[in-house]
């Protein structure tokens, strides 16, 4: 056992120590999905998120890929009981954040399933359909990066805000850093060289951020390198009922907080890149300043009631 956890982070032992005989059913499976979910109640938004992702787990399991779920510490107890009653391996994320759960599942799939192996990173309460789950395998046939693009009827799906900042998203970061439509879905997959290239996340992270940035990051970085990039057409189909309950002042503030971090990125990792290790510097960066000082207002102003 100590010459298995000499290949892992130090911050990941403890957990292999505890969950090490679940992990170990990862063994030689060709694709890993990777989640990671953290739902404090099980009611009200985060409850339709909950059931979203028990929905999202079942898919896996009826189509053969096994699942790696992450829970953030101050889940819901039932949260991890729930998701392995459907078939997920569940264990606790030693790290909380946006990036790092992804990072650390994508170690320990490395570690457990072999070397060989696949992986497909969504967010857990993301349901791609069977279709999907086929048209990821056969970019994984062509491509060492994949990015889930979204069809017509799964935008649509979305809550009008949402919809707005994905399209403008779609618009302007494949021109920004050259890399497909979609890279925003959250739904990735890479073969075990467009692994590697997510696992380099780590040496930028302080830089970038523990954030959604890596969705950009890993296709730019990976047709800068010379891997394959593509996508695949995925249906995801969003909640009518968690469409609305998205609908508070609350939620549409992080919608345009999630525009104005991936924008900032797309010029931070276009700057890297390009081989400026010093920053970007663009001519939207006072626009993006501006927009940032009105998302302070509108944030002091929904703060204030």
């Amino acid at each position: 056992m100590t010459a298995l956890l000499n290949t892992l982070p130090s911050h990941l032992h403890d957990l292999t120590a505890v969950e090490g005989t679940s992990l170990k059913s990862l063994a030689s499976a060709p694709i890993v999905a990777i989640s990671s979910v953290t739902f404090l109640k099980l009611g009200g938004y985060d409850g339709k998120r909950f059931e979203a992702s028990l929905a999202a787990t079942e898919a896996y399991t009826e189509a053969g890929v096994r699942q790696l779920v992450l829970f953030g510490d101050k889940s819901n107890y039932r949260v991890p009981q729930e998701l392995a009653r459907r078939g997920a391996i569940v264990v606790p994320t030693p790290r909380n954040g946006l990036a790092t759960p992804y990072l650390d599942a994508a170690q320990l799939v490395r570690h457990y399933a072999g070397s060989s192996a696949c992986v497909l990173k969504a967010e857990g309460d993301k349901l791609l359909t069977a279709a999907s789950l086929t048209a990821i395998r056969d970019g994984l046939s062509r491509y060492d990066v994949v990015v889930g693009d979204r069809m017509p009827a799964s935008m649509a799906s979305m809550s009008p805000i949402q919809e707005r900042t994905e399209a403008l998203l779609d618009a302007l970061l494949p021109g920004l850093l050259g890399i497909p439509h979609g890279a925003s879905s959250g739904v990735q997959a890479y073969t075990p060289e467009g692994l590697k290239l997510f696992l380099r996340y780590e040496e930028v992270l302080e830089r970038l951020g523990n954030n959604w940035k890596y969705l950009l990051y890993v296709p730019a970085m990976a047709r800068e390198l010379g891997l394959g990039v593509g996508s695949a057409i995925i249906d995801v189909a969003y909640d009518a009922e968690m469409v609305q309950a998205e609908n508070t002042p609350a939620l549409v503030l992080k919608r345009l907080e999630q525009l104005l971090l991936m924008l900032e990125g797309g010029y931070e990792i276009s700057a890297m890149v390009n081989g400026d290790t010093h920053g970007y510097d663009k001519p939207d960066d006072v626009r993006l300043d501006l927009a940032q000082q009105q998302l302070t207002t509108l944030r002091e102003l929904v703060t204030a009631g």
